[in-house]
């Protein structure tokens, strides 16, 4: 044989090896791809099943009556301390949040009635009374609280106002 028959030989042996690798690297490549389709398959069918899944509610109750307790008692706590008068009533000035220019606060005393009803929406929410109304109102009536004073932002407030919200569908 002569040097070029031997280097024919190896060119040829060299492709048909690189052909084999090609070969078994796509099928390792669809093998892959195969069962990383089924393993997404798997999570998303235990994920379908476990949402579907008959559950106790008795977290979202507890849940309910925390944020109806903590916004209870952030309105008890508001009618009980001078900063209602200070805060609400009776300010030097009023900071408001860009955008909301619209939400004033209610005039005089109307704040305390505010305040009051923010309480007892709050306590029927709690209890679960009249629980779709008293979940618009605690929202609507904390959420207004929260719009009309810039200079008493919480990211708490916003939280809870946010929940409220939330839990309005709920």
């Amino acid at each position: 044989l002569t040097s070029k028959h031997c280097s024919t030989f190896w060119i040829r042996a060299k492709r048909m090896t690189c052909r084999m690798i090609h070969r078994n690297a796509a099928k390792r490549l669809v093998q892959t791809y195969r069962s990383m389709i089924w393993m997404i398959r798997n999570r998303w069918v235990r994920l379908h099943q476990g949402a579907l899944s008959p559950c106790d509610a008795s977290s979202l109750a507890v849940f309910r009556m925390a944020l109806g307790l903590s916004i209870a008692w952030f309105a008890w706590n508001t009618l009980a301390s001078p900063s209602l008068n200070h805060d609400y009533i009776k300010p030097a000035i009023h900071l408001i949040f860009y955008g909301f220019d619209w939400v004033r606060p209610w005039p005089g005393q109307w704040m305390t009635l505010h305040f009051i009803v923010l309480l007892v929406a709050a306590a029927g929410f709690t209890l679960g009374l009249c629980y779709r109304m008293s979940a618009i109102v605690m929202w609507f009536a904390f959420t207004h609280i929260f719009l009309i004073e810039r200079t008493l932002y919480n990211n708490h407030y916003y939280l809870t106002s946010l929940l409220a919200g939330l839990s309005i569908f709920l």
